[in-house]
């Protein structure tokens, strides 16, 4: 009964963001039942929003160890983007690969790994998250051009490698052909491929699509 009172009380200061507050809450509630593994991940995240990480793993790795199968992998994703915000991209690529040892065939955790190698500049872990999230062959246009916008760029100016360029920039505007984005990746490839036919119909495309947005 009493952590049902105090339930109420820490949901109101998430909502008005008084975290500093509801933390003195959850840690009463704690107090009561020291294993309850939802307490736990939730007070990770309020720590993980004041940057104080090392409370934030402490509770997160505690939900995590008493959470019965199927692990819930929320507070890892938490403190995954908090030290994302804070862009300290290392820390950030730890938690990520913590998420993937417990559900390896999470799919966002291995773009958001490309992204953070790729902030990173260690593009040949960010081509290799990347190509990893690629093979899931996901139905998010997002993240899919993003992928493989950034393998394409990797490929031509890293590696030279042209033909995997082409390759990844054409996969690239099948997935959004309206990107401006990859339109311009995919006209500098058939430029330097001297495939001035290809090149030419995309900015005949942008120059319509222009026009439509001006109108």
């Amino acid at each position: 009964k009493g952590n049902w009172c105090l339930n109420i009380l820490a949901r109101e200061y998430y909502k008005e963001k008084k975290y500093k507050k509801q933390i003195e809450v959850m840690e009463k509630m704690l107090l009561i039942e020291p294993d309850k593994w939802q307490t736990n991940d939730w007070i990770s995240d309020v720590f993980s929003r004041l940057k104080k990480f090392n409370k934030a793993e402490e509770h997160c790795q505690k939900a995590l160890d008493l959470v019965p199968e199927p692990k819930n992998i929320s507070c890892l994703f938490r403190i995954a983007d908090a030290y994302f915000i804070d862009k300290k991209y290392k820390k950030q690529i730890e938690f990520l690969k913590k998420v993937i040892l417990i559900k390896p065939d999470n799919y966002y955790s291995y773009w958001a790994l490309g992204h953070a190698y790729e902030l990173l500049e260690d593009y040949k872990n960010s081509e290799k998250y990347f190509k990893e999230y690629v093979a899931f062959k996901t139905d998010n246009p997002g993240l899919n051009e993003s992928a493989h916008t950034s393998i394409s760029s990797t490929r031509k100016n890293r590696f030279a490698d042209l033909p995997a360029a082409v390759k990844h920039a054409e996969s690239a505007y099948r997935v959004n052909p309206n990107s401006d984005l990859a339109i311009n990746n995919l006209i500098k490839i058939y430029t330097e491929l001297a495939q001035f036919d290809k090149a030419r119909r995309l900015i005949e495309k942008k120059l319509t699509l222009f026009e439509k947005d001006t109108l």
